[in-house]
């Protein structure tokens, strides 16, 4: 079983804080020891506003890279680029914003050339922030053909392409890049949803959620919006 430790917010402005208060910590805390930084960041809506208050903060951005944890095959310019949201805000400052999709048409060299650009990167991530879905799926670990081989992947595979039952593809990080983290977080949108990642530290549910958290080695913190 994971350890979860739970922080509420009473309202958005102050989850707001909580996360971005927690994620700039650990990024410092990274730039302090080894100065560099490796984040991954989901791009939910509900997040943006703690982006922006991490934004803000005063640090050397140049030394930090953020990958989002999952990207749609897509371009850019497309409103569900998950890069895109990111880049807007922190490649302002200084940060390096990498992309994990991509365009290409075969979404399985898709993966394989996302897997490429992470090997590139300094290893393992300081932090991956994830969110979770109702039915308990995270970091795009959604239903898919493919979700065991994203979940169960060899050391070597950093990230890992999906195409859902709707025809949905995208890349995603995959089960060992989490595993390995040296932070696992998670932010919730929903309050109900903390029963669902309870029983996901326990190995309980039906999504990616009780596959991924109940087999990290690292306490998880968890920021959940009550109000």
């Amino acid at each position: 079983m994971t350890e979860l430790e739970m922080w509420d917010a009473a309202d958005s402005e102050e989850f707001a804080g909580s996360l971005a208060g927690d994620i700039g910590f650990i990024i410092d805390s990274a730039l302090d020891a080894r100065r560099d930084a490796l984040v991954a960041l989901p791009a939910a809506d509900f997040l943006m506003p703690a982006y922006e208050t991490l934004a803000a903060q005063k640090r050397d951005w140049r030394h930090v890279t953020i990958v989002p944890t999952h990207d749609y095959l897509v371009a850019v310019d497309d409103e569900r680029s998950q890069v895109a949201k990111l880049a807007r805000l922190f490649m302002p400052k200084g940060a390096r914003v990498m992309p994990l999709g991509s365009e290409n048409p075969d979404y399985k060299l898709a993966g394989s050339a996302a897997n490429a650009r992470l090997e590139d990167l300094s290893w393992p991530f300081d932090l991956i922030l994830l969110t979770m879905s109702s039915g308990g799926d995270v970091a795009g670990l959604v239903a898919s053909d493919d979700l065991d081989e994203a979940i169960d992947s060899p050391g070597d595979i950093r990230a890992a392409a999906l195409r859902t039952g709707d025809g949905e593809e995208l890349v995603a990080l995959s089960g060992h890049s989490i595993r390995s983290a040296r932070t696992v977080t998670v932010a919730l949108d929903d309050p109900a949803k903390q029963d669902t990642l309870e029983a996901a530290a326990e190995g309980n549910g039906d999504g990616s959620a009780a596959r991924i958290i109940s087999s990290l080695t690292v306490p998880v913190d968890a920021h959940v919006v009550t109000g």
